[in-house]
């Protein structure tokens, strides 16, 4: 047996058991995942997908990642927001949530897409593109080529 695996599963049985998922099968019912592969991760049989991971952690209450801490001999972190907010500022450059387009005005972008429509048709006419292009004219009557 991987050391590396069973201290995984060591980990995902303790906090299975600390939720109050007394048996194994209580929380492979709510996760979409087999009883089956939740037991090969708790007995350190085998490694999970990725996915498996990540739907396990967040099931667990923890941040991402804290699978790959455990692996690498680091604790896992729990997914409340104070180490949600440390863990993100550590790990991951701050997210920005302002829009580049919100500076642009609807009649620009849409000259815009006008502007790629109108592109592409001359693109199509040329016979560099394939049969099957949708010409929108911008008065309802568009055409398919």
């Amino acid at each position: 047996m991987d050391p590396v695996l069973a201290r995984v599963g060591r980990y995902v049985v303790n906090r299975r058991v600390a939720l109050g998922y007394k048996y194994r099968i209580d929380l492979a019912k709510e996760l979409p995942i087999t009883d089956r592969t939740l037991a090969d991760i708790e007995n350190g049989v085998r490694e999970a997908s990725l996915g498996t991971y990540a739907v396990l952690e967040n099931k667990l209450g923890w941040v991402p990642g804290s699978i790959e801490a455990v692996r690498a001999g680091r604790e896992p972190v729990e997914a409340d927001a104070a180490a949600v907010q440390q863990q993100q500022q550590h790990q991951r450059p701050p997210l920005t949530t302002a829009n580049p387009l919100k500076s642009v005005s609807t009649e620009e972008l849409l000259l815009e897409l006008r502007r790629r429509i109108i592109w592409d048709r001359g693109r199509w006419d040329s016979g560099e593109g394939s049969v099957g292009a949708l010409i929108a004219r911008g008065d309802g009557n568009e055409t398919v080529f």
